[in-house]
């Protein structure tokens, strides 16, 4: 509220908001590592870190049912609030989407960030001039859903004709 408030804030905010299936799936990969006998996961893995990304490519058994869908609420509604504190203070921000960022095909979002900043390229930007000068590598084995979740068919059930059913992908 009081950065909001100055007539010329000095900081432009990138809000950055990931698919919540895909983040409750990174949060539980995550978590799910810590409580177990195995070296600690590590968040990111190096561009050519081959055992670090076999380390990532393990399903995950997501929770079903009434967990599952308030758990997705609470994720939508934290991202409902953020987005809307920044509209009503008048913070100076961009949108972009953790999907649109690393899985398109085209470096649209990216170049919505560098015009936002008015830093970086501001001329035609491709995938691969963005992922040429990544230092980590990407950790998911696959973008289907199917193949990343050890219980993908309790998890449709329980999303399938819900206002998530969209984020399985």
């Amino acid at each position: 509220r009081e950065i909001a408030s100055r007539s010329h804030p000095s900081i432009k905010v990138i809000y950055l908001t990931r698919n919540p299936l895909d983040r409750l799936l990174s949060n539980r990969k995550h978590d799910g590592h810590k409580h177990s006998k195995k070296l600690p996961l590590p968040a990111h893995c190096a561009v050519g870190d081959s055992d670090c990304i076999k380390q990532h490519h393990s399903a995950i058994v997501l929770p079903t049912g009434s967990e599952l869908l308030k758990s997705l609420k609470r994720g939508s509604a934290l991202d409902k609030l953020v987005s809307d504190k920044l509209a009503n203070y008048g913070v100076k921000h961009v949108h972009v989407s953790y999907d649109n960022l690393y899985n398109s095909k085209n470096a649209e979002e990216w170049s919505r960030i560098f015009r936002f900043l008015q830093r970086g390229p501001q001329g035609p930007l491709t995938v691969e001039n963005v992922t040429a000068n990544f230092d980590l590598a990407p950790t998911s084995s696959s973008s289907s859903h199917k193949d990343i979740i050890a219980n993908f068919d309790e998890v449709w059930e329980t999303l399938n004709g819900t206002q998530f059913e969209h984020l399985v992908h």
